[in-house]
């Protein structure tokens, strides 16, 4: 005789899951979106120019006027390509994750999709911050946690 197994405790767990990880995978594909249109798209050289700018009246000699607008210039391109990075990696960290959240599979990278979505890295933040609180406390639950495969 095979015992019955009662799958329906597992269903449960993983129908509490669905909502904050569709809110993480949501918030996540939003912001990876927005970061591919960022590296994508030039910086306005108007944005650059006007800071620049701050300083000709200084009356500082041209050599350090170049080196202030060389300065300015690396600082721009080194901060725009450190963010958008960190931002790439954060959402596709929260999108794998959020996936194996939403199927339960793994509940190591559910954690991740979940650490991943509170930093505030992307431009979600606010709504893939409550998700990511959400699921923290769900996955702290031992019924969750047991209905991982």
């Amino acid at each position: 005789m095979v015992p019955e197994i009662d799958f329906g405790a597992n269903e449960a767990a993983r129908n509490a899951l669905r909502i904050p990880s569709i809110l993480i995978l949501a918030s996540a594909g939003v912001s990876l979106l927005w970061t591919l249109y960022g590296i994508a798209s030039p910086t306005d050289p108007a944005e650059f120019e006007a800071i620049y700018s701050g300083f000709a009246g200084a009356g500082l000699p041209p050599e350090t006027m170049n080196q202030i607008h060389d300065l300015i210039s690396r600082f721009f391109v080194g901060t725009t390509w450190f963010f958008s990075l960190l931002g790439l990696a954060t959402s596709g960290l929260a999108i794998f994750g959020g996936l194996k959240m939403y199927r339960a599979q793994s509940y190591r990278w559910a954690i991740v999709a979940a650490l991943a979505s509170i930093l505030p890295c992307t431009c979600c933040f606010c709504f893939s911050t409550v998700g990511g609180i959400w699921a923290l406390v769900l996955l702290s639950r031992p019924e969750i946690k047991a209905a991982f495969v």
